[in-house]
Order: structure tokens, then C-alpha cells, then sequence
């Protein structure tokens, strides 16, 4: 993601809180559970990555063609 764009650190944020929110969640911190948490934090928070991801590719290419 572009710095220019200033959602990398913003995204990285709400991806931390997301992931520890599902964390505290845990009864038991086995396997099943621990894959559980990350598939939903996954199912959660990757469309907005990959959104976020290309909103800063577009960004980044219209940035160069600007004079």
C-alpha cells in the first residue's frame, strides 16, 4: 500500500483489534479453535485488504500521471 495513501497503519490497526477480538473469544486454545478465529478473521478483513490494496494501486498509477 502506498504512504501516500495513509490506510496502510489505519488498516493494520483495525486487522490487530479484529484478530485479537476473535482471540478473546477462546474457551479452549486448541487447533479447531485457533483455525476457527482465523477463518472468520479472514472472511472478515480480506475483501477489505484487497479493497484498500487496489484503491492504492489505482492511486498510486494516477499518481504518476499527474503534471
Amino acid at each position: 500500500m502506498s504512504p501516500a495513501g495513509g490506510v496502510g497503519a489505519v488498516i493494520a490497526m483495525h486487522d490487530a483489534v479484529a484478530l485479537a477480538n476473535r482471540l478473546s473469544t477462546l474457551r479452549l486454545a486448541d487447533d479447531k479453535g485457533i483455525d476457527k478465529v482465523f477463518k472468520e478473521y479472514r472472511a472478515e478483513r480480506y475483501p477489505v485488504a484487497k479493497e484498500t490494496f487496489e484503491t492504492s494501486r489505482t492511486f498510486i498509477r494516477n499518481l504518476g500521471k499527474v503534471k
